[in-house]
């Protein structure tokens, strides 16, 4: 055990001498991607995504037919997008996220945890699998649904929750679990020094803090080899970007938002219009904008990398997907489904009529049911990793 963390160090000391020849190649003068992705991989000896592969950025929505050439938002999708963007990157967090979220113990008893199979996934992408007593930064911790998992593991890793919603943070703090300090902090001022940190994760709560001042700090935080890592549990019904076999390409909506992914079933359509419909601006994961933030990092053409470019962190994206279905019954899927912050929210006769169109629903002709009557819920575990470039 002891070896393994010596071994680390020792990449670490190898990486930051590499890091500082790369970083004078591609901050000093327009290069070809190929110098930089050499040292990089060298250095950390990872298939997974490192360094800058630009050839591999021109796939990105914003180059892959030139920003030129991209389709201009219309007023209304522009206001929405703008809206998104200022609750992104606000330095406090945000009144409707405050109360969408107040009904902690509601969102911890009802809310999904993770795959056993994503989470060896991810946390081996951002290099702590195996790793004992691996630093780790649960950022956006909300009740800990994520946390226990990390505080389960044979590494008993030293993991610091961070969480700035005081109903969340109670909830954890009242959890105690081992070798886990939470704190009140944001995801631009993370309570901790520099560079001590092996991995940054977000579960479920990426797409609320997808801006560049997060990912300065982010990077501030992690040690010279060190891994941001993100997850969510999505259900069908709360589907954007085409994930899975039911769809390849993005439809756009009239909205300028992505809503293509087809849900397994006719029901799960229905609710995931009745979630579109009532949509609030909030920044959420299946309106993909918490993708942005890593492509803007770099301003280049599909070949080279400009002197103004300085990204703080590897691309492309590593990613993977998990589906799978969950049987509950009819009043636990509400139940579920009202952990949403904007169906949280709802009162009176707003709130009855989204119980109705949900009975509706979970009482149509396809709705699977088993011999107890509850019924086929389905969904994906999305995660995303990428390493700190030093």
């Amino acid at each position: 055990m002891p070896e393994e963390k010596s071994t680390m160090d020792a990449r670490r000391r190898f990486l930051s001498g590499a890091s500082t020849q790369a970083s004078s190649i591609y901050r000093g003068s327009e290069v070809r991607s190929g110098t930089v992705m050499a040292l990089f991989a060298a250095a950390t000896n990872r298939t997974a995504p490192l360094a800058i592969t630009v050839g591999k950025i021109a796939l990105s929505s914003k180059t892959l037919e030139g920003e030129e050439n991209a389709q201009l938002p219309n007023e209304s999708s522009t206001d929405a997008g703008q809206e998104q963007q200022r609750i992104m990157s606000s330095p406090r967090l945000d009144s409707r996220a405050q109360s969408g979220f107040s009904k902690s113990s509601l969102y911890d008893q009802h809310r999904p945890s993770y795959p056993a199979n994503a989470v060896d996934m991810l946390l081996d992408a951002v290099r702590v699998a195996g790793i004992p007593g691996a630093s780790i930064v649960d950022l956006g911790a909300g009740t800990g649904k994520f946390t226990e998992l990390l505080a389960k593991r044979d590494e008993r890793y030293d993991i610091l929750a961070v969480e700035p919603h005081e109903h969340m943070r109670k909830e954890l703090e009242r959890k105690a679990l081992d070798n886990v300090t939470v704190k009140d902090g944001l995801s631009t001022s993370i309570p901790v020094a520099d560079e001590t940190v092996d991995a940054v994760i977000a579960a479920q709560a990426f797409h609320w803090i997808a801006n560049g001042d997060s990912l300065k700090e982010i990077h501030r935080v992690l040690v010279v080899d060190g891994a941001l890592g993100m997850i969510w549990n999505v259900e069908d019904c709360c589907l954007g970007l085409a994930y899975g076999d039911t769809a390849v390409f993005l439809i756009p909506s009239t909205d300028n938002q992505t809503k293509s992914a087809v849900p397994s079933t006719s029901w799960e359509s229905k609710l995931k219009d009745l979630i579109w419909s009532l949509d609030d601006n909030q920044p959420r994961f299946r309106h993909e904008k918490w993708r942005a933030v890593f492509d803007d990092q770099l301003r280049s053409t599909p070949l080279t990398i400009t002197a103004f470019a300085n990204p703080l962190f590897s691309l492309p994206l590593g990613e993977h997907e998990e589906k799978w279905t969950v049987w509950l019954s009819k009043e636990a899927v509400w139940d579920r489904f009202n952990t949403l912050s904007q169906i949280a929210v709802l009162e009176g006769e707003e709130r009855e009529r989204v119980r109705q169109i949900f009975d509706d629903a979970v009482n149509s002709d396809d709705v699977e049911t088993n011999e107890k009557g509850e019924i086929a819920l389905h969904g994906v575990t999305v995660t995303a990793w990428t390493t700190k470039v030093p």
